[in-house]
Formats: C-alpha cells, structure tokens, sequence
C-alpha cells in the first residue's frame, strides 16, 4: 500500500469541493451491544448511495469489523 504521496483526490470531489460528509451515531450498551445496528447500516449504505459515496464496503464487511472491534 502506497503512502500518501500516492494518494489521488478527483478535482470533482465533493468532499474536497465542499465539505461533505457523512456519519452515523450508535449507541452501545455495557455489553458493547449496538442499538439497532441492522438499521444504523442500513441507512448509512442508504445515505451513501444517495449522496453518490464511492463505497468500498459491503454491509457484512462493516458488522465483522463492528464485532473484532467489541472484543
């Protein structure tokens, strides 16, 4: 993986353009339960279509990395 003197940012970026961006607040029990996890992703993937983000995960990516973050 190349450093960050190999990073490329499309001119077009709206991120760069403008400032957008997007996250998704969870809320996690003492037992490192999310409250409906299911839902926060969807509409996360949901927000990230809609606003044209390039997604480079897939929902099942996002719970395995969610749960080997819980231990």
């Amino acid at each position: 993986m190349g450093g960050y003197k190999d990073t490329k940012i499309s001119i077009g970026d709206l991120g760069l353009l403008f400032g957008f961006s997007l996250f998704e607040t969870l809320l996690v029990n003492e037992a490192g339960e999310v409250f409906l996890f299911e839902r926060h992703i969807d509409r996360l993937f949901d927000s990230m279509h809609l606003l044209g983000f390039d997604i480079k995960l897939n929902k099942s990516d996002l719970r395995m990395m969610a749960e080997e973050y819980k231990e």
